[in-house]
């Protein structure tokens, strides 16, 4: 595990910083992710962090810490890279498969998700009604809502700040579309433990 950086200003400066979101979360709310003039989000200010939320943070921070995954016995594709298996995998239902992006796979599992009553909160992005051609996090709750966000993004969204939506309020299960890493973000105010498999996070 290689450390890149001694602070989340560094990291900014730097330009290690992906934009996820979570120094809002960790902040709850108080250091916010702002779209600067290049067109990227950050924490603003990246040097208000107390040391308590700086800790917690370089500990999780992908622009912190690289740790490459060791997996012996994968096979390797000259343009796909390691892997295990792959599979083809589409959902069953033609609305979501040719609404959503690769099949709708992921649009799929959060809605079986939410009408199963496994988890009752979708934390995911969307275009921005505001702004179409931006996007923004969503937290939905019904399988409507993520039908209706559904699709691929290709712009700055920082959908961990919808943590802090989701933390402070009574929901008792949490799944999240995106690429999420680490096993565990320690320290107030987030102690999750999260299992996934591959893009999907499951926090419980």
């Amino acid at each position: 595990m290689h450390r890149t950086a001694d602070s989340i200003a560094e990291v900014v400066t730097s330009g290690l910083c992906i934009g996820c979101g979570l120094c809002e979360t960790v902040t709850q709310g108080r250091i916010p992710m702002v779209m600067t003039p290049t067109g990227s989000l950050r924490p603003t200010p990246a040097e208000r962090f107390s040391p308590e939320e700086e800790a917690v943070l370089l500990a999780a921070c992908p622009g912190v810490v690289a740790a490459p995954r060791q997996t012996s016995g994968l096979e390797v594709d000259p343009v796909w890279g390691a892997f295990s298996t792959m599979r083809y995998g589409w959902a069953g239902d033609p609305k979501v498969r040719f609404r959503a992006a690769t099949g709708g796979v992921l649009t799929a599992l959060g809605m079986h998700l939410i009408d199963t009553g496994t988890v009752d909160t979708v934390l995911h992005v969307g275009a921005d009604p505001k702004h179409p051609m931006r996007s923004r996090w969503v937290l939905s709750q019904t399988a409507k809502e993520v039908l209706a966000n559904t699709g691929s993004r290709y712009g700055p969204t920082a959908p961990l700040a919808g943590l802090v939506r989701f933390l402070s309020g009574t929901g008792f299960g949490l799944f999240l579309i995106g690429l999420f890493r680490r096993d565990k973000r320690p320290g107030p105010p987030i102690d999750l433990v999260i299992s996934f498999d591959g893009p999907l996070a499951h926090l419980a």
